[in-house]
């Protein structure tokens, strides 16, 4: 609750409001993606563990199965997708802190300032 007020109350801030728009936009389009492809990788491993048969394995040896060297190989293909998006996720959790710690940075730096308009310049632009 608390970060959703600095959140809110930070946004009115120029500097500010770009890193909250950089942050809230990774956290709410490229976490959810990360996390539908692991979604989709699951569900597809689950079909395919779902769709074998344990005791029809267990009667096979290594040497009679024909696709175990296939099976490892896609199994470490799994690993290393299961790797790569784990290291993706915790880069955009780091992603995350890092515009956080710039928007909370760019607050104390960068004072708002208001520029008024000389009378004569203003004269001008409202004819």
């Amino acid at each position: 609750a608390k970060q959703k007020q600095d959140d809110r109350g930070n946004a009115t801030n120029p500097g500010s409001a770009t890193f909250l728009s950089l942050q809230l936009y990774a956290r709410h389009c490229f976490v959810p993606a990360v996390r539908a492809i692991e979604a989709l990788q699951e569900e597809g491993e689950e079909k395919k563990d779902g769709g074998l048969d344990s005791s029809a394995d267990a009667a096979l040896s290594p040497s009679d199965d024909p696709a175990a060297s296939g099976e490892s190989l896609a199994t470490k293909q799994h690993r290393k997708s299961t790797r790569i998006l784990s290291t993706l996720e915790d880069k955009l959790r780091e992603l995350d802190v890092a515009l956080g710690q710039c928007r909370r940075t760019v607050l104390g730096r960068i004072p708002h300032v208001v520029l008024k308009p000389h009378p004569r310049i203003l004269e001008a632009c409202l004819l």
